[in-house]
């Protein structure tokens, strides 16, 4: 938008940045009871209550730090998918290699993957929503 009206060009990584912030401080009032409830979340989220580390390892901290480098750098489920077509803004950031492809590797890795969700399903928790 902002290229069409001011004819400016956003990097990629802000514009994925602005997007993750904004949805993320715009979820807080759906979760939230009240607008007190939302004001004390944004705060926290923000670290303004302070940051308390207490009952944190390194152990815990470095998986943290790997799984939002995996989730930042490894393709969306679109990238993954993608068949190549030239129109995509995704095919120039995911190797070729990494697209699926009906073959016998890609059938276990996803049999694999399938497995581990139906192994997880044990444990038996409330929907996020169940409120509304």
């Amino acid at each position: 938008m902002l290229k069409k009206y001011m004819h400016v060009r956003l990097p990629s990584w802000f514009s994925v940045a602005a997007t993750f912030l904004l949805i993320t401080l715009l979820w807080v009032p759906f979760r939230a009871g009240s607008l007190g409830a939302t004001k004390r979340m944004v705060y926290s989220l923000a670290g303004l209550n302070g940051v308390d580390t207490e009952g944190f390892t390194s152990a815990q901290c470095a998986l943290l730090g790997l799984g939002a480098l995996l989730v930042w750098t490894l393709p969306t489920t679109a990238q993954w998918l993608e068949k190549g077509t030239r129109n995509s803004s995704c095919s120039d950031f995911v190797p070729k290699w990494w697209h699926w492809k009906p073959t016998f590797f890609w059938g276990v890795y996803v049999g694999m993957l399938a497995l581990a969700g139906i192994a997880m399903l044990t444990d038996t928790q409330e929907f996020i929503y169940f409120q509304f």
